[in-house]
């Protein structure tokens, strides 16, 4: 017997890809060479379950159903009852997509991916390319902030590190005396460094920064928040901020902050542990307007904090007075910050923020016309937390996600531990599985303040979590790790680039800067490597230059274990992505057209009308002939090229 369903077919699913709540879906399975009974479709979700016995046209079997009104993560797979035996055909446990395959036992399944009908994100997202920023480690614009920052801090009775040299070592160990790290020192980067250097900004085609946590804090990171309403003097000042904002809208730029609302400090006036202001704190008092914040099992040295963390205290998020501090009051935290002209927040650790959280904080922004971003590192669309499903990736909560799975995979499949087929197989298993308002909006990131920078995970270093920091500290590649490790770097950064979703540079992997994991990964801006800037200008503008890479279709086609091509379409206009990893030459031979994966009918015929005889490298102008929608091209070791088809 010989069965097939495909998941990314539109012969055996359509429409393709997640679909919207109460809409029809056809699904078909082929069945030759069995006299078949009878077969039933097994649809499911978490508190949800049906059964439905599919039609039958000769060796294909059918049904053509109505989904349900609640948007959920759904699940199917198909009961084959022949005459003598049951059989079961199953998508696969880990990416729940593409082909299936046969069991006695019903293993694994297809996902169906159900959101709301009304779910939209900001158009910009899609049309945006963001630039992380980690604020002291950006640029000194303005020493005054230096001074004044440090005599607020101190003057609290903070302890305050500062560094004399930009190109000083980050601290990575307990200070002397002391029995633990904590991030206290500072180096001056501020928002009037990062006003002169838009700029720079605008000539990477930068229109979204992404500003890692701004608010008052005693903390370099500020993940330990002292005062949502204040900008940290380090800093600057409100003057400061309203000139950031006023100078990224002359130039088509736009800013998201960092919003750290599952915890505060607990050197905070919210807290206020060590009563620097003024006893005000739930700790010091328990008439605090913000007792009610906080869980204490024994007042007042006992109380729920994040991860155990006693320096971060978590907040009640169902507390109806942090709510409306928070999120719903009329000049709340949220609205105080969107009142000044910003296009969204990130949120910090979204699976500790109840969905009903996001969702009431998901209606501020939208009055704002504003972006939701959560920090999400595994699929969020079958994330499960604190024990149920998560909701917030199907339309009434974020609008995107931190892309970590895609990051992986990319490392993943240039250090060799994934062939080209696995690495398609994930890449369309997001591009299945993901709303497509989320999906043409995900933070595509290979970098970020919580992993080792991309350049240096691309030297095939051991895994930092097992290495000391005085051993990260020390860590350095060799020229020839280096130098191979900045080629691959060019082919991640041009993937990101060319799928669709909002590209996201951290600052200085443009510059080439390496570092492990955190404190590492935080060191001083500075350009270790002016051709991989030279790069990333490039393909930033072939971004904006070429509409199909921002709204395009795409599919994705595996040429052998180390040859992986993105086809980009859109109203007949065709960008392929096609990357070499390995260190030989090798020549690349395939049909635009060849595959029925991820692209209906529709869109192949608009290509195909356009009898494309050629395939112009958008990087040099070199021109490769295309005949019958055969493209034939020699790819160098360890290179990639993006080609329009004309």
């Amino acid at each position: 017997m010989h069965v097939y369903h495909n998941s990314v077919s539109p012969a055996y699913r359509y429409p393709l890809g997640a679909v919207k709540t109460g809409e029809e879906i056809y699904l078909g399975i082929r069945i030759v060479g069995e006299d078949v009974k009878n077969v039933y479709l097994h649809f499911y979700a978490d508190g949800y379950e049906q059964n439905i016995e599919m039609n039958r046209n000769n060796d294909l079997w059918f049904v053509n159903m109505t989904v349900p009104e609640r948007a959920a993560a759904y699940f199917y797979y198909f009961r084959i009852n022949a005459f003598s035996y049951t059989a079961y055909y199953c998508g696969d446990y880990k990416y729940h997509c593409g082909e299936g395959s046969l069991s006695s036992s019903p293993a694994g399944a297809f996902q169906l991916t159900v959101y709301e009908k009304d779910f939209d994100t900001p158009s910009f997202m899609s049309d945006s390319v963001m630039y992380q920023i980690f604020p002291d480690r950006f640029c000194k614009g303005d020493l005054e902030n230096t001074a004044r920052g440090y005599d607020y801090h101190v003057s609290l009775g903070r302890k305050v590190y500062l560094h004399a040299d930009e190109n000083e070592e980050v601290l990575y160990l307990a200070h002397d005396g002391e029995m633990h790290y904590v991030p206290d020192d500072f180096f001056g980067g501020d928002i009037a460094g990062i006003i002169g250097s838009l700029d720079y900004l605008s000539s990477l085609g930068v229109n979204v920064i992404y500003l890692n946590p701004i608010f008052e804090s005693c903390s370099n990171h500020r993940y330990d928040t002292a005062d949502y309403l204040k900008l940290d003097p380090f800093l600057g000042t409100d003057e400061d901020f309203d000139r950031l904002i006023a100078e990224t809208r002359k130039r088509g730029i736009r800013v998201i902050l960092d919003g750290v609302f599952s915890h505060t400090g607990a050197d905070s006036r919210y807290f206020d542990k060590y009563s620097r202001y003024g006893g005000v704190g739930a700790y010091e008092n328990k008439d605090s307007k913000y007792f009610s914040w906080y869980s204490f099992s024994d007042y007042p040295d006992k109380y729920k904090s994040w991860w155990g963390f006693p320096s971060l205290p978590e907040v009640n998020e169902l507390d109806k007075e942090w709510q409306e501090f928070v999120i719903t009051g009329e000049n709340s935290v949220m609205a105080h910050w969107l009142k000044k002209g910003i296009a969204g927040f990130r949120l910090d650790v979204a699976d500790e923020l109840p969905d009903e959280v996001i969702e009431l904080m998901r209606k501020t922004v939208k009055k704002y016309g504003a972006a939701l971003i959560g920090e999400v590192w595994e699929d969020a669309t079958t994330k499960q937390s604190y024990g149920a499903f998560r909701r917030y990736a199907l339309g009434k909560g974020l609008d995107s996600v931190m892309n970590y799975p895609l990051r992986n995979a990319v490392v993943d499949f240039l250090q060799y531990r994934i062939d080209a087929g696995e690495f398609a197989d994930f890449l369309m298993s997001q591009w299945q599985n993901y709303p497509a308002p989320m999906y043409c909006s995900l933070m595509n990131l290979l970098s970020s303040h919580d992993i080792a920078r991309i350049r240096t995970a691309l030297t095939a270093t051991p895994d930092a979590s097992n290495m000391p920091r005085e051993r990260q500290a020390r860590y350095m590649a060799t020229d020839a790790a280096l130098m191979h490790a900045t080629e691959l770097n060019k082919l991640a950064a041009a993937l990101i680039f060319c799928l669709p979703g909002m590209p996201s540079v951290y600052y200085g992997d443009e510059t080439g800067m390496q570092g492990l994991s955190d404190p590492f990964n935080r060191r001083f801006f500075k350009s270790e490597c002016l051709e991989l800037t030279d790069f990333y200008k490039k393909i930033s503008s072939l971004r904006h230059e070429n509409p199909v890479l921002a709204h395009g279709g795409v599919s994705f086609r595996v040429i052998d274990r180390d040859i992986i091509a993105l086809v980009r379409y859109l109203y007949g206009d065709t960008v392929i992505y096609i990357a070499n990893r390995s260190k030989n030459y090798r020549r690349a031979v395939f049909d635009v057209l060849g595959t029925s994966e991820c692209i209906t009918d529709e869109d192949k015929r608009a290509i195909y009308d356009k009898k494309h005889t050629r395939a112009v490298s958008l990087l040099n102008g070199k021109s490769f002939g295309v005949e019958s929608a055969l493209l034939s091209l020699e790819l160098l070791p360890v290179s990639f090229d993006i080609l329009k088809l004309i």
